[in-house]
């Protein structure tokens, strides 16, 4: 197993968390034309097909690891810890987070998010001078009980 990404995307601006959809009067989902979910995911793809230019997509099963760095809310600005990246435990959720990033990649960087197998996210508050967005590495996952041992073992959970 290798530890070193294959491929490393980031893309600017505040990130997007996938939202839930509407239902129209047909019972059909819809997210509004307007929602920003829209911009940040042509903002993926495009840093996506970037970063994959000359490169085919990738096949097999993945480990995907990101970091979503998102502003500040005014309640967070606290000045003697202005220039310190913080936790974010609030909405959005780190999963729609990573919902909206692994939807925009389909196709470009993968045939499918179903190849995802393993991944490390978080998100924080961005300290003063940090670029927002999300930096986002994939590397091929290793085998499966390795992976499982080192990961029982991370988690304190007994090796059997």
């Amino acid at each position: 197993m290798s530890s070193v990404p294959i491929l490393r995307i980031f893309v600017g601006g505040e990130p997007v968390a996938q939202p839930r959809g509407r239902t129209n009067r047909f019972g059909r989902p819809f997210i509004p034309k307007e929602h920003a979910i829209h911009g940040y995911k042509k903002a993926v793809i495009k840093a996506a097909k970037i970063a994959m230019t000359g490169r085919k997509r990738l096949e097999g099963p993945l480990t995907v690891g990101v970091l979503f760095v998102v502003g500040r809310t005014k309640e967070k600005s606290n000045p003697k810890f202005q220039n310190l990246p913080i936790w974010q435990p609030a909405r959005p959720d780190l999963d729609n987070f990573k919902k909206s990033t692994w939807d925009a990649l389909k196709g470009v960087v993968w045939a499918d998010d179903s190849q995802v197998v393993q991944d490390d996210g978080m998100k924080i508050m961005a300290g003063s001078g940090a670029n927002l967005g999300a930096y986002i590495a994939i590397r091929a996952a290793g085998p499966a009980a390795s992976e499982l041992m080192i990961w029982k073992r991370s988690w304190g959970w007994p090796i059997a």
